[in-house]
């Protein structure tokens, strides 16, 4: 065979892995589409300060999904690509009875500051959404553990498109407040963790040893946590800095331009759900074989971030006009929605080679790149919402992503690179000392 047609026929294969993303795709989709209708539905809804404080409760949510991301979805996903039908069912009955230890007192912490922070009477509302959702979302990363990314979409459906549906009929009835939205979020959220359990199959199983195995997702998702909690800190402290300097209305303006630029975030997730396991299968043949592996799911997706941009770009005030009508103001928001619409391309690519490197335990060069980003968030962050306002606010998110994308795809680099040197070896955590 020629070189010419051994090249063809690689590419050819890998082409037709494409269709293997099309599935969690789909499924994020509609995680990403009914959260997204959420959204919009409560910006008309209640008022414009209600709605910033909303956007703090999505920040108090995103940590507490770092945190449960982290220390449990992550690990299962990266230990149990690797374990037969038997071994998978195991640790995902065994991560059940885990989660409660990092969950619940995760949730009460977290909603005891909001309640501090911003209303006492949200505590409440609060810590049912926080707890309920990761609840939910640990039923549906059981199915994702083994590729079953099909039979999670009923209760997705459930659960995100569920509760826009509840929303829509309790706002014509009795009206809507930020209480009751929270509630309806923490009642879908359990139907949709229902539907997922009862898919799970989990009879004739056994728990696995809890003390080792809380420690081996420790030493999985340590750095996993600690890049995750950056990378919420990053964008959270945006609309907390908005509130400080200029009051919740200007952080409610925030959040309506990022709902917009979050569209892409059923691929975003959807990709980086899948990236780690692949990657991780192939790493026995190497860094190179590993991104081998991964490339095409993330290629598959640039296309379709990258048109969606390019639309944000070319007509931001028709999209608001569609999706808000009168709710939003086009003069304030057309060109931050611009500038957060180039930085989504950024975190794009950034998200995607993060979850190539965590699949091959790179996760202390994911950290470095995002202390780096955070420390320059830091510094122009605060500045440039000073200066600004809400467009400072948007360069600075838009930096942090173009910083933390660059590094990462130095390191990536040097990972590939690596295999020139050292051959590949078998043990994954040999090859993270290595590294």
């Amino acid at each position: 065979m020629t070189t010419a047609s051994a090249s063809l026929g690689r590419w050819a294969r890998r082409a037709l892995r494409l269709p293997t993303i099309a599935i969690p795709l789909m499924d994020q989709g509609i995680v990403s589409a009914g959260t997204f209708l959420f959204n919009v539905l409560l910006a008309r809804a209640i008022p414009l300060e209600s709605y910033g404080h909303f956007a703090i409760v999505i920040g108090i949510l995103a940590l507490m999904q770092a945190g449960c991301g982290s220390l449990i979805f992550y690990p299962l996903s990266v230990r149990g690509a690797a374990q037969d039908e038997v071994g998978r069912k195991n640790l995902i009955v065994s991560v059940i009875a885990l989660a409660p230890m990092i969950l619940l007192p995760m949730a009460a912490i977290l909603s005891l500051g909001f309640a501090w922070l911003v209303d006492p009477n949200l505590l409440l509302p609060t810590f049912a959404m926080l707890a309920a959702s990761q609840v939910q979302e640990l039923m549906r990363r059981g199915l994702l553990t083994e590729f079953r990314y099909l039979s999670a979409i009923p209760g997705d459906i459930l659960s995100f498109f569920g509760q826009a549906a509840v929303l829509t009929l309790v706002s014509h009835r009795i009206g809507m407040t930020l209480p009751i939205a929270l509630w309806i979020m923490a009642a879908t959220s359990l139907i949709g963790a229902v539907a997922q359990w009862s898919q799970l199959s989990l009879r004739s199983t056994r728990l696995l040893p809890l003390r080792p195995m809380t420690a081996d997702f420790w030493s999985i998702g340590h750095w996993s946590l600690t890049t995750n909690v950056l990378g919420i800190g990053r964008t959270m402290c945006l609309p907390w800095l908005l509130v400080a300097l200029s009051g919740p209305s200007l952080a409610g303006a925030f959040q309506i331009g990022m709902n917009l630029v979050n569209v892409v975030n059923p691929i975003v997730f959807g990709v980086c759900n899948v990236v780690p396991q692949l990657a991780s299968r192939a790493m026995r043949g190497g860094y190179r074989a590993a991104w081998g592996a991964s490339w095409p799911s993330i290629a598959a997706g640039l296309p379709i971030v990258g048109g969606f941009v390019t639309l944000l770009m070319i007509a931001p005030s028709e999209i608001l006009a569609f999706v808000y009508g009168s709710r939003a103001d086009p003069a304030m928001l057309v060109w931050p929605i611009r500038i957060l619409a180039i930085g989504a391309m950024f975190y794009y690519v950034g998200s995607t080679v993060c979850a190539y490197l965590h699949g091959v335990l790179g996760g202390r060069d994911a950290l470095i790149a995002d202390v780096i980003a955070t420390l320059a968030m830091a510094v122009a962050g605060p500045v440039l919402v000073g200066l600004y306002g809400l467009k400072g606010a948007c360069l600075a998110l838009l930096a942090a992503f173009a910083i933390r994308s660059s590094v990462l795809i130095v390191y990536t680099v040097i990972r590939l690179r690596s295999d020139d040197v050292q051959r590949p070896v078998g043990n994954l955590e040999h090859r993270e000392t290595a590294g």
